[in-house]
C-alpha cells in the first residue's frame, strides 16, 4: 500500500496527505531520475493498460509496457503512446494482495489498467529508487505493484515516431 497517500491520518484528510507527499517529492526531486519523476510523479501514465512482460529474477529485472494516454495533440485530442520500462538491480518486488498466477494469460500480466502510483516512500531515494503502483486487472481486482530497484529506462516502444511527433510540436502531456 502506499506509504504517504493511504490517508495515514484520515482526520487530516486527502488533501493534507497529497500535500505530505509532494514536500516529500519536492525535497527529494534531485536524487529521483529525471524521466522517472517526470512520467510517475504526475501520474502521466494514470489510466493507461500496464502488461506485466517479463520477471527475471535471476538478472533482477522487471519489464513492463504501460500505456500512457495523457498527449494530447495541437487540437486537444488525446494521443496514447505505448511505453517500454526496464527496472533493473530490482531489490524487492511484490505485488498485493498476492497475484502472481501461473502462466502469462491471467489478468494480472494481460491488461491491468495503472490508477496512480508513489515513488521514492519506500526507501531513502539516496539509496535506490521506489514505485507503488496501483492497478486495477481486466476482472476487477485492486492490486499494488511494490519495486524497489536501482535504475530505470522509460522508453516509447515506438522512438521513431515519438521523436517526429515531439519535433513537430504535435504532442505535449496534458
Amino acid at each position: 500500500m502506499f506509504k504517504i497517500r493511504k490517508k495515514i491520518f484520515p482526520e487530516k484528510g486527502y488533501e493534507s496527505c497529497e500535500k505530505e507527499y509532494e514536500r516529500f517529492l519536492e525535497n527529494n526531486q534531485k536524487l529521483i531520475p529525471k524521466a522517472f519523476f517526470t512520467m510517475f510523479h504526475h501520474d502521466y501514465f494514470h489510466d493507461g493498460i500496464i502488461k506485466i512482460k517479463k520477471i527475471d529474477l535471476n538478472h533482477n529485472e522487471l519489464l513492463v509496457d504501460i500505456d500512457c494516454p495523457n498527449f494530447t495533440d495541437k487540437n486537444g485530442t488525446y494521443v496514447d503512446i505505448e511505453f517500454s520500462c526496464r527496472f533493473s538491480h530490482v531489490y524487492s518486488f511484490s505485488l498485493t494482495p498476492e497475484l502472481i498466477a501461473k502462466s502469462k494469460s491471467d489478468p494480472v500480466f494481460r491488461r491491468s489498467i495503472f490508477l496512480q502510483c508513489e515513488i521514492g516512500t519506500l526507501v531513502d531515494p539516496r539509496t535506490a529508487q521506489s514505485l507503488i503502483m496501483k492497478c486495477l486487472s481486466s476482472d476487477d481486482r485492486v492490486f499494488y505493484i511494490s519495486l524497489i530497484f536501482k535504475n530505470c529506462e522509460l522508453y516509447p516502444k515506438d522512438p521513431e515516431q515519438f521523436r517526429r511527433l515531439k519535433s513537430r510540436e504535435k504532442i505535449h502531456l496534458e
